[in-house]
């Protein structure tokens, strides 16, 4: 594609492809290697000659982010949430405590390790969960943790914690939708087994 060519056509226009040989081209008359180094030359503004390669390279990071929301993971289902997780974090060797953070559509927004503890205990507090929750935008969260001794059924502290967590969530607007407990490669959802 020729600068005239790109002169005449919107970057908000062009397809996937088009940004691509922009990018591409900056790349290679630049000396730059990475899309990642063009963006912190970009960021810099010590590499890019033409606001036209600024453009492109912010269309293509919204077009990606835009189709990275859809391909997220919708693990909602007791079943797909308990087989994620539980392939993810039974062989811990200590006992941690992961939040699932969910948007209003119910697809991950990102997964967060809030507290890693001991052989048998992960301390956690609510506000340290919705710290990361509400820094996350959450509108749901799933919360797991593992047993390294493979014990699934929750202990007290495990009632206590998801009590708090469930009234926390209510006064914050964002719903706890589960709380699994994991281990040898099982899982319990306290949800399933009426246990929340």
């Amino acid at each position: 594609m020729t600068k005239k060519t790109i002169q005449l056509k919107e970057v908000g226009y062009m397809c996937k492809n088009e940004l691509l040989d922009i990018l591409n081209s900056e790349l290679k008359a630049k000396g730059v290697q990475t899309v990642e180094q063009l963006f912190t030359s970009l960021k810099k503004n010590k590499t890019f000659d033409s606001s036209t390669s600024k453009k492109a390279y912010v269309e293509f990071l919204r077009d990606e982010l835009a189709h990275q929301v859809l391909d997220r993971p919708k693990l909602v289902s007791p079943t797909d949430v308990g087989n994620y997780i539980s392939a993810k974090y039974s062989e811990l060797k200590k006992e941690e405590f992961i939040l699932l953070s969910y948007d209003n559509s119910n697809r991950i927004i990102s997964e967060d390790i809030v507290s890693i503890g001991t052989l048998d205990k992960a301390i956690v507090e609510p506000r340290d969960v919705f710290n990361v929750a509400l820094a996350n935008n959450a509108a749901n969260i799933i919360c797991c943790h593992n047993h390294p001794s493979g014990q699934l059924y929750p202990s007290d502290a495990d009632f206590n914690i998801t009590k708090r967590l469930s009234k926390a969530g209510n006064v914050l607007g964002v719903g706890l939708l589960d709380h699994f407990i994991i281990g040898n490669g099982r899982y319990l959802s306290m949800k399933e087994n009426e246990l929340l």
